[in-house]
Order: C-alpha cells, then sequence, then structure tokens
C-alpha cells in the first residue's frame, strides 16, 4: 500500500457503494460462522499474547486514535450501536458474559490498581470529575435518586399492604370456619329435624317455647 498507483485504485475501489455493499453483505456472513470467530479469537490472543506484537499494536492504535477526527467517528458510530435495542442487548449481553469470568475481573483489577496507583492519573481523573459534575447534573442525579428512592418505597409499601390484606382474609377465613365448628358441635345433640335445620330461619320454630318449658 506504499504504492501510490495502489492506493489510487484501492481508493477509487472502495468509493464505489454498490461494491461497498456487496462486500459488507459477504463479510456479515462470513464474520457470523462460528469457524471464523474462533480462528479469529484464537489469532487476537496469540497477537496479544506476544510482546513484540503487542507493542506494534498499541503503537498503531496510538497513532489511529490520535488521529485528527477519529474519535468524534467512534464516538458517533458507538452511539449509533448503542440506540439499536437489538444491538444494544447483544453488546451488553457479550459484556456480561465477559465480564463474569475470573480471568476477566482479575485483569481488570490488576488494571485498574496499576492505573489508580499513578499519582498524575489520580490528579488527571480528578480534574475530570471535578468539571463534569457540575451543579446542573449534581441536581439532576440527585432528583433521579430521589425518584427511584420514592418508587422503592412505593413498591414496599404496596407489597407489604397486599401481605397485610391477605393475612386479614386468611384470619377471617379461619373465624368463619372455626363459627361454622361451633355451630356444628352445638347442633350435634339436637334431634334429627333440628339438627338439619339449626342455620335455618326455621329453628326457632323447633326450639320450645316458654309456655312448653
Amino acid at each position: 500500500m506504499d504504492d501510490p498507483k495502489v492506493r489510487a485504485r484501492h481508493k477509487s475501489i472502495m468509493s464505489d457503494p454498490e461494491f461497498i455493499a456487496k462486500t459488507v453483505a459477504s463479510r456479515k456472513i462470513t464474520f457470523s460462522t462460528p469457524e471464523f470467530k474462533e480462528r479469529i479469537s484464537v489469532a487476537h490472543k496469540k497477537a496479544w499474547e506476544n510482546p513484540v506484537s503487542k507493542q506494534k499494536l498499541h503503537v498503531s492504535l496510538k497513532k489511529s486514535w490520535d488521529a485528527p477526527g477519529v474519535r468524534v467517528k467512534q464516538s458517533e458510530r458507538s452511539l449509533e450501536l448503542w440506540n439499536d435495542p437489538n444491538r444494544r442487548s447483544e453488546m451488553i449481553e457479550a459484556q456480561k458474559r465477559g465480564n463474569r469470568t475470573e480471568k476477566a475481573k482479575k485483569s481488570k483489577s490488576d488494571a485498574m490498581k496499576v492505573l489508580w496507583s499513578d499519582p498524575k492519573t489520580k490528579e488527571k481523573r480528578k480534574k475530570k470529575l471535578v468539571e463534569v459534575w457540575t451543579p446542573e447534573k449534581r441536581a439532576a442525579f440527585s432528583a433521579a435518586c430521589r425518584a427511584r428512592l420514592q418508587a422503592k418505597k412505593a413498591q414496599e409499601s404496596a407489597s407489604k399492604f397486599e401481605r397485610h390484606v391477605l393475612t386479614e382474609d386468611d384470619d377471617l377465613q379461619t373465624l368463619r370456619q372455626s363459627q361454622a365448628s361451633a355451630k356444628n358441635c352445638d347442633t350435634e345433640s339436637l334431634p334429627e329435624a333440628a339438627r338439619s335445620a339449626a342455620h335455618t330461619e326455621e329453628a326457632c320454630l323447633l326450639w320450645p317455647s316458654d309456655e312448653e318449658l
């Protein structure tokens, strides 16, 4: 790619929308196969485990990120991906799977320890937080926290009320069952006719009157 003619021809080819569309469609099919993913994963791991290759990649990436407009384009692309619900869920699940492994946890922990042990990094982060954490953002964050807390309390109160209502219903049902059992016990010694009518309005006609007693 150091030959100007080759670079010009390549630029001309990559400027063709039809060619780009065909290439993207073809690569999507290839990149989605498990065999290709495994091959790329192994190649990346080997590259990052090799100190010489790792240093080359580090220099190349730093040079690429320092180029004007690269960070802006990457930011716009990231926002576009995160605004897509399907891609967002896919990336979240991928990050969860990667962060759950013990190797990933240890690697992150070691990296953060090294990062925060540098006084310059601490001071730089502190200044950045002071710049970003404006009074408006503090107020918005505080309001959001209060709203979440109130919603949580309201949900807990509703759950307690439901449990209380259910408990009262259970107690009422138990009381009714006890009263019914007591009535049944009181009528066991009565004659058959009186026992069958003990819970009806006709029961008063079966009991002896004051004159009969």
